[in-house]
């Protein structure tokens, strides 16, 4: 188990020494921690930067436990953020590697630019298919060397709108009701902007097996019904796509 559920109410926390820890996935649970010699949340990397309305914004990324990624015998390692203004009130957690191309992706040692480019900010990261890595711990690595490769990624640079505001993220999805499922079921889906919107669903394996468009929505909340009358038994992953913005879950069909 994750213990606390939520650290907002610790210490820690409220006196502005925590920024991250790892983060809940509906009724997922951890099946097992890939060894590093670290905690589930380790290796941040940050930057401090002001945006045109002279607001300073702190960036942290950094590696941590996945529920609900896993190989069945282990979660991955996915590279995460969070960004303030430098006044304690923290953004939404945003998992950066967290699509469906990175369904069985170990993503670590997550490398910040410590400058902003053209309004983004870059980072690396190293990623295999294999939880864990070949070398810790020591007597017994997680596993064989295996093919890694570097990998980089940007995403905008955060600007709030005001003082002591959250960010709102611009697509926020709940888990699936009812989870487990035969037939149909049902994904709340909040949009903050008004786009398309679209599911995508996939197999395990990465392939693609349904697709449903459901139009145009405008900002508030939505229920999105899915037929799974047509998968057979298993796990699943589910995107929606609202726009330039995507959330991918898991499910279970019975």
């Amino acid at each position: 188990d994750i213990i606390p559920e939520d650290w907002e109410n610790h210490y820690l926390y409220q006196h502005g020494n925590l920024a991250a820890w790892t983060q809940p996935n509906g009724n997922d649970t951890i099946v097992g921690v890939p060894y590093y010699g670290a905690s589930m949340t380790t290796m941040p990397q940050l930057f401090i930067t002001t945006t045109p309305s002279n607001s300073k914004v702190v960036q942290v990324i950094y590696s941590a436990i996945s529920v609900g990624f896993d190989n069945s015998e282990l979660n991955y390692h996915h590279v995460w953020g969070r960004f303030t203004e430098g006044d304690g009130n923290w953004s939404a957690f945003t998992d950066y590697t967290g699509d469906v191309f990175h369904i069985f992706s170990e993503c670590a040692y997550p490398a910040l630019a410590p400058k902003p480019y053209n309004d983004n900010f870059y980072f690396t990261y190293q990623s295999d298919n294999m939880p864990g890595n070949s070398l810790q711990p020591s007597d017994a690595p997680s596993h064989d060397p295996v093919l890694n490769s570097i990998v980089v990624l940007s995403a905008p640079v955060p600007s709030l709108i005001g003082v002591n505001e959250h960010h709102v993220s611009s697509l926020e999805i709940a888990q699936n009701f009812p989870n487990p499922f035969s037939g149909q079921t049902n994904i709340e889906v909040t949009l903050n902007e008004s786009s398309n919107v679209s599911l995508e669903v996939y197999s395990l394996t990465g392939q693609k097996v349904a697709i449903s468009d459901f139009g145009f929505k405008t900002t508030g909340q939505h229920t999105l019904t899915l037929d799974g009358s047509q998968l057979t038994t298993g796990v699943y992953f589910y995107t929606v796509i609202a726009g330039q913005h995507k959330v991918t879950r898991k499910m279970m069909v019975n």
